[in-house]
């Protein structure tokens, strides 16, 4: 009858002991505790140790007061989590406003030379088909619009039909040189098919014949 007191604790005869007391594990394992009477030691080697038996039932009783704090016993009440913020629905983009169309050659012509390659102020250089086509598509826009036929009516021919000799006949002596005032001297075939493409203004045909 002497040797149970003896060994109890020693040899884990015991039953196990939660040293929390509320049936959790501690939390805070790596904690130091101090128990009176004891030598401190580690939360988690206190547990270690009343699981395998080696703390009697009436110490068991006692030690979840000492320690329930320091070990981190109580189950810590979790931050309450904030619902999902939904992200502000975004407002509608307008689509964008088309363009009007815009006829390059300002008077309602087509350009009559679409390959002449020319440089317009705002597009560098460009084929007077495809700035006629931008312009029918909308892409060019009403401030624009109407900067473009000063630049391209003589280049692209977008000027009615001039004949040069004034009087609807053709020119006679096609090889013939010709010089007009502020003009490079040309030969009169050449000044025949400018005038039939469109590159010689109203103005300027009313003077040549």
């Amino acid at each position: 009858p002497l040797i149970p007191d003896q060994i109890n604790s020693e040899c884990g005869c015991n039953p196990p002991c939660n040293v929390c007391g509320n049936g959790r594990p501690v939390g805070n394992p790596n904690a130091v505790v101090s128990i009176p009477g004891e030598e401190p030691i580690r939360c988690r080697d206190l547990q270690t140790a009343g699981l395998a038996g080696s703390i009697t039932p009436s110490e068991c009783m006692i030690v979840p007061g000492f320690i329930r704090e320091t070990c981190g016993c109580d189950p810590s009440t979790p931050a309450p989590t904030r619902p999902p913020t939904r992200p502000p629905t975004p407002a509608p983009v307008p689509s964008p406003t088309p363009f009007p169309p815009c006829n390059v050659c300002g008077n309602g012509r087509s350009v009559f030379l679409p390959g002449r390659m020319i440089r317009v102020e705002g597009f560098g250089m460009v084929e007077c088909g495809e700035l006629e086509r931008d312009g029918l598509n909308r892409q060019i826009s009403p401030f624009q619009c109407p900067l473009i036929p000063d630049q391209i009516n003589s280049a692209c021919g977008c000027n009615p039909p001039c004949n040069v000799c004034g009087n609807g006949r053709p020119i006679g002596n096609p090889n013939a040189i010709v010089k007009i005032p502020g003009e490079p001297a040309m030969r009169c075939g050449d000044l025949q098919s400018a005038g039939l493409a469109g590159s010689i203004t109203p103005s300027e045909c009313a003077i040549i014949p």
